[in-house]
């Protein structure tokens, strides 16, 4: 666990490295989470608790953050990075295409552990109304290892990730944003699981903003017929500075 989480702030120091040499100051802004998760699925009523740090600057972003309940802990890191060479501006539209990794470590104590890590391509177009349409998709590794097993070994699992989000920032505060995806930053179950979110929030003066979401994941919706395996109920609180 401590390798895992040494490498994921090694990666975020990065990025503040790439804002030093372009002389940027990113935004940045540190989230506290509390998650209420309902009597389906393996997580069922369980409460967790988590905490993010990002930074948000005109060519990249980043989010590194921790989650953990009485049974698990998990670490996430997360990066993307828009070049100016693949940036184009249509009128009131801005069309970028990047590419992003994620990191992510889960412990379920003396159990069982699992690390997840994956190379993603994003699009992204934005309107100067704020509205901001992001579709991700990339593939990676989950490596899961169970300490009772007699050889200690992990066993390792190709996997792939999507994700399709719209988002709606008001002038006067109010964000709502709906995601259709296959992971969540805590969760990645092996390809295709899908979670279908919902979220708003409001934007104070001063760089507060608290907000909602509620989550309904699926353990399946494809090969077989549907099965909610997650309902998620999320309040955020954000400072930004």
């Amino acid at each position: 666990m401590k390798k895992g989480l040494l490498a994921v702030v090694f990666i975020f120091f990065q990025i503040f490295s790439i804002s030093a040499i372009t002389f940027e100051r990113p935004e940045q802004f540190v989230e506290v989470d509390i998650s209420c998760l309902g009597s389906r699925g393996t997580e069922r009523n369980t409460t967790l608790y988590s905490i993010e740090y990002g930074v948000n600057g005109k060519k990249y972003n980043g989010l590194l953050g921790v989650q953990f309940c009485e049974d698990v802990f998990d670490t996430s890191f997360s990066a993307d990075f828009y070049p100016s060479i693949s940036t184009w501006k249509f009128y009131t539209r801005t069309l970028s295409i990047g590419f992003g990794v994620m990191y992510h470590f889960q412990d379920f104590f003396d159990v069982a552990c699992e690390h997840d890590a994956f190379a993603m391509i994003n699009y992204k177009l934005k309107t100067k109304k704020n509205f901001i349409f992001t579709f991700q998709n990339g593939l990676g590794i989950k490596a899961a290892k169970v300490y009772a097993l007699s050889n200690n070994s992990y066993a390792w699992n190709k996997n792939a990730v999507i994700s399709i989000k719209f988002e709606k920032l008001f002038e006067n505060g109010i964000e709502l944003s709906l995601t259709g995806s296959s992971y969540s930053f805590y969760r990645y179950a092996l390809f295709i699981s899908p979670r279908y979110c919902f979220g708003a929030a409001y934007n104070f003066d001063g760089g507060l903003r608290f907000g909602g979401e509620f989550t309904l994941g699926f353990s399946d919706q494809y090969t077989t017929a549907p099965y909610v395996n997650t309902l998620q109920f999320r309040l955020t609180a954000r400072y930004t500075f």
